[in-house]
């Protein structure tokens, strides 16, 4: 059993009780303290040193301690947190924040406007007027034309397109005409020239080349009836217009293979009924006989006549006997059989 202690050890037992429990409240009011400190200061530091200079505060060493923490230090940082925000919040934005949310309400894209449909018109039509595409450049105008009716510019760009249509619509047409006169289609060619003349009059290529076709398909007109009908060659009349036509073609500078070949058979055909042949009549010496575009002969026995190619009518007549009429056909270059012409039938 212990001895009993004196009144002196007792108070002095109670002072360094009282003592320990006072250092012990200290330097855990200290820790309280740190904690706080480090918590407002910590994103000032983080802020200012951003390569992650300051240290990292060591973590607690057994779960017991991060509760202790923990438990120690959230109602004192939460109600000093809540303290120190609340003025922030109906405060005005720094200058530096507001800069920072208009750089990025900047670096959002903005809407682009709506494009002019005029401008957008005219655009298009000015390209296709400097391609030479007029078609696409008139469609293009028309549009913008619609869209503003009393625009100069649009007026401008039009009667631009206009004449480069009417331009190349002539180029075309000249195109067209040439290759046919080339073949010798000299009316399809007139036909063409002249529709050259219905866009500008004063086209000179469309004024000679018109003039040209009509004077060749008339010329190839009148040829070609002298080949259809080779036996009007027999009329002196129209023999001469023949010859006069072939001197004509001959007389063309360029005449071209159809006209060649058509001045070559007319040629013949003139040469051959230009040549008279030889016709052998006979007779009884009792019947007057006349030959029609010739003349009268009288009564012969035989008689002998130089006729050009053609269809001569041979009349005979006698007294008291029916009259006879006959057809002496000459051919060009073949001589004809005789022809006997007797007046036989009695009236």
């Amino acid at each position: 059993m212990l001895p009993p202690r004196s009144l002196d050890e007792r108070t002095a037992e109670a002072a360094s009780g009282s003592l320990a429990s006072v250092l012990t409240l200290l330097g855990f009011g200290l820790l309280v303290l740190a904690g706080f400190v480090v918590f407002l200061l910590l994103p000032g530091w983080v802020e200012d040193d951003p390569v992650g200079t300051v240290a990292a505060e060591p973590p607690a060493r057994t779960e017991r301690g991060r509760a202790a923490a923990a438990v120690a230090v959230e109602e004192p940082v939460a109600a000093t947190v809540e303290r120190e925000l609340r003025p922030l919040q109906s405060a005005p934005l720094a200058a530096d924040s507001r800069d920072t949310i208009a750089g990025v309400v900047e670096k959002k894209p903005r809407p682009q406007p709506a494009e002019d449909p005029f401008a957008v018109a005219m655009s298009t039509g000015l390209g296709a007027l400097d391609r030479g595409d007029f078609t696409t450049a008139q469609e293009a105008f028309r549009e913008a034309n619609r869209l503003q009716p009393e625009s100069s510019l649009v007026k401008d760009a039009l009667a631009r397109t206009a004449t480069g249509l009417r331009q190349t619509a002539i180029l075309d047409l000249r195109q067209r005409a040439g290759a046919h006169a080339e073949r010798e289609e000299w009316v399809r060619a007139g036909v063409l020239y002249a529709d050259v003349l219905t866009l500008d009059g004063t086209v000179a290529f469309a004024v000679s080349g018109r003039r040209l076709a009509l004077w060749r398909a008339e010329l190839s007109v009148r040829i070609e009836g002298y080949l259809g009908r080779p036996d009007r060659l027999s009329s002196e009349n129209v023999l001469a217009e023949a010859t006069t036509t072939l001197r004509e073609a001959e007389e063309v500078e360029q005449p071209g293979p159809r006209l060649e070949s058509q001045s070559r058979r007319l040629a013949q055909l003139v040469s051959a009924y230009s040549t008279p042949m030889r016709a052998r009549l006979r007779s009884d010496n009792e019947t007057a006989v006349v030959v029609y575009r010739v003349g009268q002969l009288g009564t012969f026995e035989s008689r002998e006549l130089e006729l050009r190619p053609g269809r001569y009518v041979v009349v005979g007549s006698r007294a008291g006997y029916r009259d006879v009429r006959l057809t002496l056909t000459v051919e060009p270059g073949v001589e004809p059989p005789p022809l006997v012409i007797r007046c036989e039938e009695e009236i």
